[in-house]
């Protein structure tokens, strides 16, 4: 298994937060030797810091309602860091949106929300097989 690097965002609410934040552990002892880089809201960047296997912390700052060139502009700096594995714990376009963008090759994300089929993974999300030697 070779080093892979792991982008989580977890852009959303303190309480959804800390309940999501279970999912890091499990991945850093399923994948011992990955970077885990998490994507937080400005305001709750410190909060995820504390994290079990984060090993750096983005903060973003976005505009509630609109701002998609600036989801354009994240995504593209993300690009930069070649992640392997794009994980999504919010629903919200947004950061489906950013992973796409950032060119992140898997990008795991919600097909539903409060009981609505979203529809996005037909366009923004990698359904080929996934060779799990490589990961």
């Amino acid at each position: 298994m070779s080093h892979i690097k792991i982008f989580i965002d977890g852009i959303m609410h303190l309480g959804d937060m800390i309940m999501s934040s279970s999912v890091i552990p499990v991945l850093k002892k399923a994948y011992p030797d990955s970077e885990i880089i998490y994507l937080a809201t400005a305001n709750l960047a410190y909060v995820a810091s504390f994290f079990e296997g984060i090993d750096q912390v983005i903060p973003y700052t976005y505009q509630s309602k609109g701002g998609y060139m600036d989801v354009y502009r994240m995504g593209k700096m993300l690009r930069k860091y070649n992640f392997d594995i794009g994980i999504s714990l919010d629903p919200r376009e947004r950061v489906t949106l950013m992973k796409w963008f950032a060119h992140i090759p898997i990008r795991i994300s919600m097909e539903q929300a409060l009981g609505w089929k979203l529809g996005w993974e037909k366009w923004f999300y990698y359904n080929g097989p996934v060779n799990s030697d490589q990961y």
